[in-house]
């Protein structure tokens, strides 16, 4: 049976979801999340710098050789690497109309947990294999929390996500003050950004992706 565009489509945009963010709900992965996918993790937002690079993801750029015609051609000099740093946050900003009092978000995450596995050498031994030679366990979390507007008093207010173990909402609401966009808007149209933040504190160097990252599923306001 021949499938359709808008089939291929759907099964190219799924693919690419689980080998980007993970689209299965107890997924189990035979290396640690930060490895394993491009996007769609959070490391904690207090860890220095040097904890959040990834290794392995400098990018060096080619350039092209600026030599003029008859000069002796000579290769060009790399450009400097880009180290690829892991976010702690995402989010999103958007307009509410005036009379909005409340909003509710549902922050959908997965945390994940080695899968205890053991190994026997030469001697014939057991012992427990580390956390590089491990699998992992997605297991699916999430929380709903009701944003009060009427209590988002400061320029960015933190709340807490019940059982999450450090992550917490960071909320904005501000007036609009861009004379071209206040005069095609409704009067009092305000401007919200919601971020998921992770605050969690770092997890051992044997074992950095529990509970060092979050990975985020999705997150909707």
């Amino acid at each position: 049976m021949t499938s359709t565009s808008a089939e291929v489509r759907s099964q190219l945009i799924q693919a690419l979801e689980m080998d980007l963010i993970g689209a299965k709900p107890d997924e189990i992965l035979p290396e640690a999340p930060t490895k394993w996918y491009l996007s769609g993790f959070l490391a904690p937002y207090g860890v220095p710098q040097s904890d959040r690079a990834d290794d392995f993801g400098d990018d060096v750029l080619d350039e092209t050789s600026k030599t003029a015609a008859g000069d002796d051609e000579q290769a060009p000099e790399a450009a400097a690497a880009r180290k690829a740093f892991f976010p702690s946050s995402m989010g999103l900003s958007f307009l509410i109309a005036d009379g909005v009092t409340k909003l509710k978000a549902i922050a959908s995450w997965g945390d994940y947990e080695i899968i205890p596995e053991e190994e026997t050498n030469a001697e014939g031994k057991t012992k427990q294999k580390s956390a590089s030679q491990c699998k992992w366990q997605r297991i699916p979390q999430q929380q709903t929390l009701e944003i009060n507007l009427a209590e988002i008093t400061k320029a960015s207010q933190r709340l807490e996500i019940p059982h999450s173990n450090g992550l917490f909402l960071s909320v904005s609401l501000r007036d609009i003050t861009d004379s071209q966009l206040r005069a095609v808007l409704p009067i009092s149209t305000k401007t919200i950004s919601i971020f998921l933040v992770n605050d969690r504190h770092p997890a051992p160097d044997s074992e950095p992706d529990r509970p060092k990252t979050s990975k985020l599923k999705s997150f909707n306001p």
